[in-house]
């Protein structure tokens, strides 16, 4: 599915199933089409299998993660703006033995992010942690559930660097962890259907949750995984917390909700969808 992100002004759409250009850049206020980028193939500055999406604010750059080459590549936006031909150069090479899935950029070498520790051919075991794109040395974060085995743990997560916080929701399990950047654990808040006995039937917490403000937005679903026709059951409702894991009440889209994105100027979620409507928007304003 694509996936939706903010930065600036701009609404950045990855499309990993394109034939061609993989990123497409919108005016995030209009949804006007403005250009596309990251040219698919295996030539210099091309992208072979595209990853996380990542910003740095403070220099203006796009950073996009190429899996197969093993590196991150950054874009300048200003200038890919300018040129649609922009070329990107290397910024980090990645861990061979441990790769880091999606992070958040925190200062220039710095990043938090879920880091994937291939154990088989066919197992990974996936946690928090910090990255240092220069050294390329991954920390594991020191906070981890005690009832939970880590190679049955997969979660989605979210940063704030503003207020210092990450938080881990479980896939598997009913449970959201909230932690200091340091990986000191704040809070646990289990959900009614917490049970340490893992179900990889049941799909709790969905594919993407961010920070809305002082609060913490989440895609929820709390059933089982394929529904009655044999198709993926996706989540349709957020559940909403504040910055303390307080749960202040649940949205109900009628929509399956894929990935998402919070817009703060205009208040409102963008999501992409599993439906023939790919991608939409929720105003927020007056429900959270």
């Amino acid at each position: 599915s694509v996936k939706p992100y903010i930065f600036g002004d701009y609404l950045v759409i990855l499309d990993p199933l394109s034939d061609d250009k993989l990123i497409h850049i919108f005016d995030k206020d209009t949804f006007e089409y403005i250009l596309s980028a990251g040219q698919l193939g295996r030539g210099p500055g091309e992208i072979i299998n595209i990853g996380p999406v990542e910003f740095i604010e403070s220099n203006n750059q796009m950073l996009v993660t190429d899996a197969s080459k093993q590196c991150v590549l950054a874009y300048n936006m200003d200038s890919l703006l300018l040129n649609p031909l922009h070329f990107p150069y290397i910024k980090a090479k990645l861990n061979e033995k441990v790769r880091m899935g999606r992070y958040v950029h925190i200062s220039d070498t710095l990043c938090i992010g879920q880091s994937i520790e291939p154990t088989s051919n066919s197992t990974a075991r996936q946690y928090m942690a910090k990255w240092n794109m220069i050294s390329n040395a991954i920390d594991k974060m020191p906070y981890e559930h005690p009832d939970i085995d880590i190679d049955d743990k997969r979660f989605i997560f979210a940063v704030s660097e503003k207020y210092e916080l990450y938080v881990e929701c479980y896939q598997y399990y009913d449970l959201m962890s909230i932690c200091s950047l340091d990986g000191k654990l704040k809070y646990n808040i289990y959900g009614s259907s917490w049970d340490p006995k893992k179900s990889r039937k049941i799909l709790y917490y969905g594919f993407d949750m961010c920070f809305c403000g002082k609060k913490i937005i989440v895609s929820y679903s709390g059933k089982n995984n394929v529904d009655d026709s044999g198709s993926y059951s996706y989540p349709t409702k957020f559940l909403i917390f504040d910055i303390n894991g307080n749960y202040i009440k649940t949205l109900e889209t009628g929509c399956s909700i894929y990935y998402f994105c919070y817009d703060e100027k205009n208040d409102r979620v963008i999501m992409s969808l599993d439906d023939e409507m790919q991608l939409a928007y929720l105003n927020l304003h007056g429900l959270i």
